[in-house]
């Protein structure tokens, strides 16, 4: 696992994550090395900007993170900071952002959590700005949970699972294409 940080006024913070092994369903050049050279390439250029003064030091920490394997990484991450973890004030997770074979939209994952609902909405609002722009995807949504992520560890019945204190972390995957075929899915109510 390999961690950069953007300092912030706060020592309260923000994850941007992605898994830099290879997903066994593969193929690893999307899942996931599309995810960890978004999540680099956020970071070169967020840090270059704030380090030039063209942008303003964030209110926030913000922490770059390339998990070496996508859950037991995760899990450690969050065991060794079991008694800070109120201090996560977010997790974006790029996961599968190379191909959008199926269908040229970008989702933000699980509308089916209470708690991630302000930063979706967030994700939404700015996902529908560009939406439909030159060189930007035609369409964006939110989707419900699909399976099992790194940003999975995170919520508060995986925390459980941990034996960690249980805390509403908001945890959103963003992520472009994650299945090889058309799959239908329950959406959430609202």
């Amino acid at each position: 696992t390999v961690i950069a940080t953007v300092p912030g006024d706060s020592s309260a913070y923000f994850l941007v994550c992605a898994h830099g092994d290879a997903d066994s369903g593969g193929p690893g050049a999307d899942d996931n090395a599309s995810g960890v050279s978004g999540v680099l390439e956020i970071a070169r250029t967020l840090g270059a900007l704030v380090r030039s003064r063209v942008v303003a030091r964030p209110k926030f920490t913000i922490q770059f993170v390339i998990w070496g394997t996508e859950i037991h990484s995760t899990e450690h991450y969050v065991k060794e900071r079991a008694n800070d973890l109120e201090q996560i004030l977010g997790v974006l997770n790029i996961d599968e952002i190379g191909t959008g074979a199926t269908r040229d939209c970008l989702y933000f994952e699980s509308n089916d959590i209470g708690h991630n609902e302000r930063l979706l909405r967030t994700l939404e609002r700015v996902g529908e700005e560009y939406a439909g722009r030159t060189g930007f995807w035609t369409e964006s949504t939110t989707n419900p949970s699909q399976g099992g992520t790194d940003s999975y560890v995170f919520f508060p019945n995986y925390l459980r699972h941990l034996k960690v204190p249980e805390v509403e972390i908001p945890s959103v995957t963003i992520y472009t294409g994650a299945w090889n075929e058309l799959k239908r899915m329950q959406q959430t109510d609202g």
